[in-house]
């Protein structure tokens, strides 16, 4: 019993570890946005939301719907819940492509939120 305690104990470290993380928006984020959201988020395409992603200002600043981030808050951010089947409102993102964003892009994405959202 004592050695399960153990093992379990050592992988919710590394669990715990890894969401904690630094996460950097132009190391980490950016190139998964760039990928994965510029196909319509950008000011070269039409997009009903209005929500621009082409620079980390305009990430911030949100769109039709309001701000899509709120820093430390990836729960309450439409960035994320729309990244997540059934969101409240539209289609989950990105909608154009098949292939929805994997779990391990999305706990990137929602630890620079947790984070704060920096640009850094």
């Amino acid at each position: 019993m004592r050695k399960f305690l153990i093992v379990i104990l050592f992988f919710t470290s590394i669990i715990l570890a890894k969401d904690s993380t630094d996460v950097s928006f132009s190391k980490d984020v950016y190139p998964i946005i760039k990928k994965k959201c510029l196909v319509c988020h950008t000011a070269d395409e039409e997009n009903p939301s209005n929500y621009l992603m082409d620079s980390y200002g305009e990430i911030i600043a949100g769109g039709k719907n309001g701000k899509a981030i709120k820093p430390e808050h990836s729960d309450k951010s439409n960035f994320i819940i729309k990244l997540l089947p059934n969101p409240p409102f539209g289609k989950q993102m990105p909608m154009l492509s098949k292939k929805k964003l994997s779990d391990s892009t999305i706990v990137i994405l929602k630890n620079w939120i947790n984070q704060g959202a920096k640009n850094n």
